[in-house]
């Protein structure tokens, strides 16, 4: 219901009504109208914008409610048409276009499914529902998709067309505003990088090089982007110049690595093994027994020989460099190197040190002792010392010398 200050309201924004209508559109852009509302129906608020931005609404009984919208200075014609559209999304309802100069109020969540117009231009800052295209020239769509969901409303929606390289956002005015801006300073060209020179040593540089080019191609146009990254072949010096992202220069360099390997070459019937730790003799005489016993018969536990022909099986000791002559076809010296890697092993030793002391007495016989004797001559005291041997004839002239 509209109350006696409501009608006043009405009334007087009618009187400007009639200077509008006859105002070019110039003039509309610029003139001011009071937005005052308390407790006032939807509907009627919306035929009030109607009559001044000279827009038609298209509504169904769904649209219901009371608003109340306070604006102490006068807006202009397209402030208030903003305004009104964000009471609108308030209460759950959207405006889309409908037909050449109408705009219908849907519940949001049937915004999607309406008639939305569809641009690439400039969109109007404000609640109006609209589908917007936006091309993305540095980056994928997937990978800008990923970073713009968070910022879709509720009921907007957002996809990536893969062969164009576009967005299609459906959301209001405001949303797709912040999407176009935070959408322009993620999709800047990527700062130039040193390419990287990858030396190969094992495979051919032009047969790498078809192999990642064209697993670039291919995940390419799966993502429906054009490659941004590239293995340039240089034949003379068997290398790779990989071009690209560091992200896509990792990945080059993984499979590289796979692919640069030494190939696995088939034994010939002639192989020398070189021994590390067991004697070839040796060893060579434990294989000769298991050959031979092969030969006459006996088998393993399995059932079968392990070996595929044992005539053609014949293996020499060479003492010099220690090493065993083996002729035997691929899979019976596959078989026999088994067996020589589980013996030529290091063997378990005792070690023991010994210290040999020759020790001789002659020589301490030779040298004697000190001794020394004392005596009295002539009521005084004689000291006797001497160094060597003493025997019985020394003693004696001692004994002669003090008597």
């Amino acid at each position: 219901m509209i109350t006696r200050n409501n009608t006043v309201r009405l009334i007087s924004s009618a009187a400007l009504l009639i200077t509008l209508a006859l105002a070019p559109s110039a003039a509309l852009a610029a003139a001011k109208v009071s937005f005052n509302f308390v407790d006032v129906e939807i509907t009627a608020v919306a035929k009030f914008v109607s009559d001044v931005t000279g827009k038609n609404f298209i509504y169904d009984d769904r649209v219901r409610g009371k608003v109340t919208i306070i604006a102490p200075t006068k807006i202009s014609v397209n402030d208030a048409y903003d305004l009104f559209t964000s009471v609108l999304r308030l209460k759950g309802y959207a405006i889309v276009p409908s037909g050449i100069s109408a705009h219908k109020i849907v519940p949001v969540a049937e915004a999607r499914q309406s008639g939305l117009k569809v641009t690439r231009l400039r969109v109007p800052r404000n609640e109006d529902f609209i589908a917007r295209l936006i091309p993305i020239e540095h980056i994928s769509a997937d990978a800008a998709l990923r970073f713009l969901q968070p910022v879709i409303s509720r009921n907007g929606y957002i996809s990536a067309f893969g062969p164009g390289n576009l967005l299609l956002i459906m959301d209001s005015g405001l949303v797709i505003e912040k999407v176009l801006k935070i959408a322009g300073a993620i999709d800047q060209p990527f700062e130039a990088e040193e390419p990287e020179v990858v030396f190969l040593e094992n495979s051919d540089a032009a047969e790498v090089g078809r192999v990642l080019n064209e697993g670039i191609q291919k995940n390419a146009q799966a993502r429906g982007v054009k490659p941004s990254a590239k293995a340039v072949i240089v034949k003379r010096i068997n290398a790779l110049v990989l071009f690209g992202s560091r992200a896509e220069r990792s990945s080059m360099l993984r499979l590289i690595e796979r692919l640069d390997v030494e190939p696995q070459i088939e034994q010939g019937v002639i192989n020398v093994h070189f021994l590390e730790n067991a004697d070839a003799e040796e060893l060579s005489a434990v294989l000769k027994n298991l050959i031979g016993g092969a030969r006459k018969g006996a088998k393993p536990k399995g059932g079968s020989s392990p070996f595929a022909s044992l005539s053609d099986i014949s293996v020499t000791p060479d003492k010099g460099t220690n090493s065993l002559v083996i002729v035997a076809s691929p899979s019976d010296y596959t078989s026999i190197i088994g067996v020589i890697r589980k013996l030529d092993r290091k063997r378990r030793q005792v070690y023991v040190e010994a210290l040999i002391v020759e020790a001789s007495i002659d020589k301490l016989r030779e040298l004697g002792s000190k001794w020394r004797a004392i005596g009295v001559k002539g009521g005084e005291p004689v000291a006797v010392g001497g160094f060597g041997v003493m025997d019985q004839e020394s003693m004696q002239n001692i004994a002669t010398g003090l008597s």
